[in-house]
Order: structure tokens, then sequence, then C-alpha cells
């Protein structure tokens, strides 16, 4: 099984929004979280920063089974 969940939090009062990505496989288990002022920039850099985190952690694991096959 796959999961992805996606937690916006937006305010009005003092222009303060978050966003939390958490993506769990049976690989992998990663959270990125952001916060700022505007809510779409907020959902691109959690997106942005996900995809790099999913990229680092897949070529740590490939590199980690060429070091076992070895």
């Amino acid at each position: 099984p796959r999961y992805i969940d996606i937690i916006l939090d937006g305010s009005r009062i003092h222009n303060d929004n978050s966003v939390e990505f958490r993506l769990k496989t049976p690989r992998y288990d990663l959270i990125s979280n952001y916060k700022g002022p505007k809510i779409y920039d907020v959902i691109d850099r959690v997106i942005d920063t996900m995809y790099r985190e999913l990229l680092n952690a897949k070529a740590r694991r490939i590199d980690d089974e060429k070091k076992g096959d070895s």
C-alpha cells in the first residue's frame, strides 16, 4: 500500500499558511512541510521539497543495493 497525505492549514488572521506532505510506501516514509504567507507558493515549495527528498532517498537506496552486491 502507498499513502499520500497533504495537510493544508490556512490562516486569514496572520497570513501564516502551512502545508505538510506525507508519503508512505513500503520503501519510503517521508515528510515535508513548509510555512509561508502565500498558500500556492507554500504548496509549490513543499511539493518541490518532497520531490527532491524522494530522489535522494531513491539514490541512497540504489547505492546501498550496489554496495550490498559487491
